[in-house]
């Protein structure tokens, strides 16, 4: 049964607000019309590292948006559904933004579709939402999702912290545009780290959902 965790509801603790960052979606634009094909100078194998990163989110943070957006009603601390809300903005703006950079490369005759059709497949088949199950087994299927995007969440605040510390992209003269875009991305994934986490614990996801 979907429960919430008696430590958690309730008012939020209004004597810890200054501790907190405000999530808030930000207003992006990137101009990819001047994209290098190898945007890491003279490292074609860094620069289709990085791709990966534009062939998965689009379809993963949408994933991400569709199950929090769930969990909304459940979340009974005020201020943890606001923590909420500002991750589904957040989360949304990076799907589109990956996706305009599949946008650019699908304009230069770069067919991605056999690889992000099978990503597609994954969020939305594999992991995605089960309406022929009973309202119990959707219930337990949905702390499994949370669970899931909690653990992804910890990887992505690791390459955020990465690529905010990364001086050597700097140096060797990675494309400025798409440099700006992964900094702008992983610094909201580091802004946003704990959000996943700490819902799978306000709804009692279960010890072993955590480790």
């Amino acid at each position: 049964m979907l429960t919430v965790d008696n430590q958690a509801a309730g008012p939020h603790d209004a004597s810890l607000d200054h501790e907190r960052l405000v999530l808030e979606a930000r207003d992006v634009n990137f101009d990819w019309t001047q994209l290098p094909f190898h945007y890491v100078p003279g490292e074609p194998f860094a620069t289709h590292v990085l791709n990966v990163l534009h062939l998965l989110l689009p379809a993963g943070e949408e994933f991400f948006v569709e199950v929090f957006k769930q969990t909304l009603p459940l979340i009974k601390d005020d201020q943890l559904r606001l923590d909420v809300q500002g991750f589904i903005g957040q989360e949304a703006v990076h799907s589109q933004a990956h996706a305009n950079v599949l946008a650019h490369f699908a304009a230069r005759d770069i067919d991605l579709t056999p690889y992000t059709g099978q990503i597609k497949w994954l969020f939305d088949k594999l992991l995605g939402p089960r309406p022929d199950w009973s309202q119990r087994r959707q219930q337990g299927w949905l702390l499994e999702q949370v669970s899931i995007v909690s653990a992804i969440e910890h990887y992505t605040a690791i390459l955020g912290e990465w690529i905010l510390d990364s001086p050597a992209h700097d140096k060797i003269g990675t494309d400025p545009v798409m440099l700006d875009m992964l900094r702008w991305h992983g610094a909201e994934e580091v802004e946003h780290k704990a959000v996943a986490f700490d819902t799978m614990k306000h709804l009692q996801a279960g010890y072993w959902r955590q480790v």
